[in-house]
């Protein structure tokens, strides 16, 4: 479960950034939170 985790951070943060940049996005979002969330739940629960 931990390396599911880990795996949807990291896809997650690529898709944050990825999507912000493509479109020219400055504000804060709600995705910017979900990179660290996945890793906080990965490491310390699992």
């Amino acid at each position: 479960m931990a390396l599911l985790y880990a795996v949807l951070a990291m896809a997650s943060g690529v898709f944050y950034r990825e999507l912000t940049k493509f479109n020219n996005f400055t504000a804060k979002t709600a995705l910017s939170v979900v990179h660290t969330h996945y890793f906080l739940l990965g490491m310390v629960f699992f």
